[in-house]
């Protein structure tokens, strides 16, 4: 931690110490519906892949919310339209045949990298995701977010801040929204060199999450999420982790991507919780 952590130690130990918000109390592995799509293979060519959507109960929805739509890396396509654009056009059809919420009485989060090339053949392709997020913000309650390192939200220009923001939709840098009484903060992006686009210096990074674990969130979004708690939740950055006060510190409900774990919730011993929504979506409903 750096001396700008150091200095605001008391306030930052009580956000890692709160252990409210969200929790997941139960994860059915088994995907309530899945969606073919087409995704870049490595080495060239494309190979036709299954998004999984999932449910997990969790404890703190607020009554008035039916439940909460999270996922990230949706980096492929179905004929020629984004993956995540797709998705969120044909939820309702599949959440009417399979017993789960209409959209519009759920939150949707997401958390970065939801561009793919055209023809769904280009691995770490990068683009305007804009149309993904109208069609979640089109149809979900509301939206809130952040940039994954292949996301652009506009004509690109080097170094001009990302921007998206509907009456109903925000994505996240450094903030924390409230919706439907349960806040959320987020932090875009991936720890790296700032001359490559959809990265920031680590210091960047500290800085950001410390302002959003400063506001105490009950939930925290990030595109690059820390290490989980077993081997079977690898390929996180340990950096973060250390900022979020893992494994030690119960607080916030983490939900990032980047890296896929085939076991989406990674729970600590000290209570703490990693959701990992790497190419998938989790439809969390209350308990």
């Amino acid at each position: 931690m750096n001396t700008k952590n150091r200095k605001r130690g008391s306030k930052w130990e009580r956000a890692k110490d709160r252990g409210e918000g969200l929790t997941v109390e139960r994860f059915v592995r088994a995907p309530v519906f899945q969606l073919r799509y087409k995704n870049a293979k490595s080495g060239g060519g494309s190979v036709s892949v299954m998004l999984p959507v999932q449910i997990a109960y969790a404890r703190g929805i607020p009554k008035d919310l039916a439940g909460i739509l999270v996922t990230s890396d949706l980096q492929g396509v179905i004929g020629q339209t984004l993956l995540g654009q797709a998705f969120a056009g044909a939820f309702d059809e599949h959440a009417k045949k399979h017993g789960l919420p209409k959209s519009e009485d759920l939150g949707a989060i997401l958390a970065g990298d939801f561009y793919s090339a055209p023809t769904g053949d280009v691995r770490g392709a990068t683009g305007d995701v804009r149309p993904v997020w109208d069609a979640f913000a089109d149809r979900f309650r509301w939206v809130l977010g952040v940039q994954g390192n292949h996301d652009r939200f506009e004509e690109h220009r080097s170094g001009k801040p990302a921007h998206y923001q509907r009456e109903n939709a925000n994505l996240l840098d450094g903030e924390v929204i409230e919706r439907d009484g349960i806040r959320v903060g987020g932090v875009g992006k991936i720890m790296g060199k700032p001359s490559k686009e959809g990265r920031r210096t680590p210091l960047s990074f500290e800085e950001s999450l410390l302002e959003v674990m400063l506001e105490e969130p009950d939930i925290v979004v990030l595109h690059q999420g820390p290490p989980g708690a077993s081997n079977r939740h690898r390929g996180g950055e340990p950096m973060v982790g250390e900022m979020l006060g893992l494994p030690s510190h119960p607080g916030s409900l983490v939900i990032c991507g980047h890296r896929h774990w085939d076991h989406a919730l990674s729970e600590f011993k000290s209570g703490a919780q990693v959701l990992n929504v790497d190419a998938r979506a989790v439809v969390l409903l209350p308990s």
